[in-house]
């Protein structure tokens, strides 16, 4: 089991993985924050065809008082529920196979003491707990989940005019 202060939290992740899950969501990920007079606990959701701000709200309102009635927390606590954004992060074995074929940008644990640097590379695989990449001059490589802090998706946005409307065109994949 993994504490922060009183919680525990992979108790907590994963109720609030299985609320979501019943109403059609995935947790993309959590963040929380043990303050000692109010926690602060955000969380990404999203959906396929992408999360919309209605959504957002509702979910906040009926995982507030599923949190509150399952007494996860013994006084008040802060929610917040985002959408993950386009750079999403990418955590799962199901999100980096759903991924594939897209640019990601990988930052590893830093071990040096410097700041470690991040870089794009594009996703190829993910199999026995690596990452399958290949690089920007069409290497393939091979890193461990362990050996990286994050991974996020590099957002695909065309911003072209569209002929036929006269206006910008947004693509994201």
């Amino acid at each position: 089991m993994v504490f922060v202060g009183d919680f525990d939290m992979e108790r907590i992740e994963a109720e609030i993985e299985d609320f979501l899950f019943r109403r059609g969501l995935e947790l993309v990920d959590l963040r929380f924050e043990h303050n000692p007079t109010r926690p602060f606990l955000e969380i990404f959701a999203d959906k396929m065809g992408g999360i919309t701000v209605k959504d957002l709200s509702e979910i906040n309102g009926r995982l507030t008082l599923f949190l509150e009635a399952g007494d996860f927390f013994p006084d008040a606590f802060n929610l917040v529920v985002s959408s993950p954004g386009l750079d999403r992060v990418i955590k799962k074995e199901a999100d980096f196979k759903r991924f594939t074929g897209r640019r990601i940008r990988l930052k590893p644990i830093n071990t040096s003491g410097k700041e470690a640097k991040s870089w794009e590379a594009t996703l190829i695989g993910f199999e026995n707990g690596e990452v399958i990449i290949e690089t920007n001059d069409k290497k393939t490589e091979r890193y461990a989940l362990s050996e990286l802090k994050k991974v996020r998706l590099v957002p695909d946005i065309d911003f072209s005019i569209d002929s036929a409307k006269g206006t910008k065109k947004r693509r994201d994949k």
